[in-house]
């Protein structure tokens, strides 16, 4: 993540100038709320405005290529003279600048003398303010004031950067996006602990867009995307605080489908062969980019299987939970009528079998474990054969390479964090103490120990096994 966020340059359509005032510091970012989502910014400084800044082509730019639409000047009326001689420079170059007309110098030197050049300059460029909003040509550039940010940049033909659609309102995400010399790369994330899917829309051309997991390193191609009259938009899934690099190259098959129903996940385009992984039946249709519609239908997954049968759950010695227990119900470690698992931490193996019929398996047949619900990350087992480490939701995996007909074995390892041990010691301090800590309080709520709520840790499920089957459309057809 790190690296590709450090590659080129950053994209921002917005420089705010953020003033004279002493007290001077530039706040976290998006809490400005005069630029409303979809476009991105940097705040500058009088010393950059002064040796680096400088008008090409209507554009502000830097010398490393940094480039920005417009310059915003803070929302007050009093500026520097250095400041607002430097910004009469920039107008006059063909810059764009957004801002209140200034009636006064910042500061106490000479203030009579510069309060005076100060009002003759904005007479200049602002001109005579006579209604609620003003836009004045000065030089080769302008001077705007009434109009919000992005009514100016739509004027000027820059539509947002990112825009994202979601049927969920309470969809929340943020983005950053990098430039390189054959590349553009967005990082989005999911901010919410919910799941998010949505249709992205990249204000992108004559590019093909990849998928960059950056969980696993994984470059997937992204094979249905819709291309726009202002970029490229296609739907993304997100898992619960997921994120995705989606980089854009001019390299690759620049194959692709406009658009695909149903939960239906395409993997390759090669000639007149579309191949797919389905997750549920139906009649579902692919659109190609010529407007040709490909309609197939999926009926032979089969239902989810649900594991149900006995778990044995064993502890790790010493740690306050007995050996091993036997249930048929996954529950959290907190919800047991034990104290001593109530408050265990560590390593949890929990172990069960489940069977799979004959009809589940097959050549361009996909099973996945669904561990459902856990605290904190679990190691998978399956038959002897470890599958990895799931840290984060959803808690699922491609078994399909280590299940067989019939009975099979599964093991799952869950660690948790201290804080339930921590609060077994805190509530019991005459009794065995497990941990040593200087740590009083929990780090979430700040209350001590004692009172703090037992948090579910462990495997919760359900647990479920997931059918999906691999498929080929001819476009012929």
């Amino acid at each position: 993540t790190s690296y590709l966020l450090q590659q080129g340059l950053f994209v921002g359509d917005v420089v705010y100038y953020y003033g004279d005032q002493g007290a001077n510091f530039v706040p976290p970012k998006h809490t400005n709320k005069s630029l409303q989502f979809g476009y991105d910014y940097d705040v500058t400084n009088l010393e950059v405005m002064l040796t680096r800044m400088d008008v090409k082509d209507h554009k502000i730019v830097l010398p490393d290529g940094m480039n920005y639409e417009v310059l915003v000047l803070p929302n007050q009326h009093d500026i520097t003279l250095t400041a607002l001689k430097r910004v009469k420079e920039l107008v006059e170059k063909g810059a764009t600048v957004i801002g209140p007309k200034p009636i006064k110098s910042t500061g106490l030197y000479k203030f009579q003398e510069h309060d005076e050049e100060v009002k003759k300059l904005a007479d200049e460029l602002w001109g005579s303010i006579d209604g609620d909003s003003i836009k004045r040509n000065y030089g080769k550039g302008k001077v705007i004031y009434g109009k919000t940010i992005n009514q100016v940049l739509a004027d000027r033909g820059i539509f947002p950067d990112f825009q994202f659609n979601s049927l969920d309102k309470n969809t929340d995400l943020d983005f950053i996006h990098r430039r390189t010399d054959h590349e553009e790369i967005y990082f989005i994330r999911n901010k919410r602990d919910e799941a998010a899917k949505f249709n992205a829309s990249f204000r992108v051309k004559d590019k093909t867009p990849e998928l960059w997991l950056p969980d696993t390193g994984e470059r997937v191609p992204q094979l249905v995307y819709h291309k726009t009259a202002n970029g490229i938009s296609f739907e993304i899934d997100l898992d619960i605080y997921g994120s995705v690099f989606v980089v854009f190259t001019s390299e690759g098959n620049n194959n692709h489908l406009k658009s695909i129903t149903g939960n239906n996940t395409v993997n390759d385009l090669e000639g007149e062969k579309i191949s797919i992984t389905s997750f549920e039946n139906g009649n579902f249709e692919a659109i190609i980019v010529d407007n040709d519609i490909v309609k197939f239908t999926v009926d032979n997954i089969p239902d989810a299987i649900e594991v149900t049968g006995e778990w044995e759950i064993t502890f790790t010695e010493d740690w306050g939970a007995q050996k091993s227990i036997k249930t048929k119900q996954l529950i959290s470690l907190s919800e047991f009528d034990d104290i001593g698992i109530n408050y265990y931490s560590g390593i949890t193996h929990y172990q069960s079998s489940f069977n799979i019929p004959k009809g589940h398996l097959g050549k361009q047949k996909k099973l996945f474990l669904d561990l459902g619900n856990l605290w904190l990350l679990a190691d998978v087992t399956v038959n002897g054969k470890y599958l990895g480490t799931l840290w984060k939701a959803p808690y699922c995996i491609d078994i399909s390479n280590a299940v067989k007909p019939g009975v099979n074995k599964l093991e799952v390892e869950v660690a948790n964090t201290w804080s339930n041990r921590l609060i077994g010691d805190a509530r019991h301090p005459d009794e065995k103490q497990y941990c040593q800590t200087n740590i009083t309080v929990t780090e979430t709520e700040g209350i001590p120990w004692k009172d703090a709520p037992l948090r579910k840790s462990g495997l919760f499920g359900p647990v479920k096994l997931i059918s999906a089957i691999n498929k080929t459309l001819s476009i012929s057809e």
